[in-house]
């Protein structure tokens, strides 16, 4: 899907860059509407952590990559928050928290 297209590493628009630094995939990614956010799951940790050679502007910037990505996919502006199992806690995402869920930064500031 759409946030798999963020992660895969290589833009199909060349004055873009890819801001995730290895290539991986979502399990699945949800609008839960009850709870009033967009759940992005993982399939094991390797972005919990940031990276030695990241840093944490780009990890911000990586995340909103997502966020913005999975918002238009999913016709949404709910936040997005990443698990690591299906109903399970909020994980982070290169060093971010996502418990409650990540909002879009303006876009001026992305």
């Amino acid at each position: 899907g759409a946030a798999d297209m963020v992660a895969a590493g290589v833009p199909a628009d060349p004055d873009y860059r890819a801001a995730f630094p290895v290539d991986g995939s979502f399990s699945s990614v949800r609008l839960d509407e009850q709870a009033g956010l967009i759940i992005a799951q993982v399939p094991d940790d390797r972005w919990a952590d940031r990276p030695a050679d990241m840093s944490r502007k780009q990890a911000k910037l990586a995340v909103q990559a997502l966020v913005y990505t999975v918002q238009g996919a999913l016709q949404s502006r709910a936040p997005v928050q990443v698990v690591g199992e299906p109903g399970g806690p909020a994980v982070p995402m290169f060093g971010i928290d996502t418990d409650g869920g990540v909002a879009n930064a303006d876009q001026l500031d992305v």
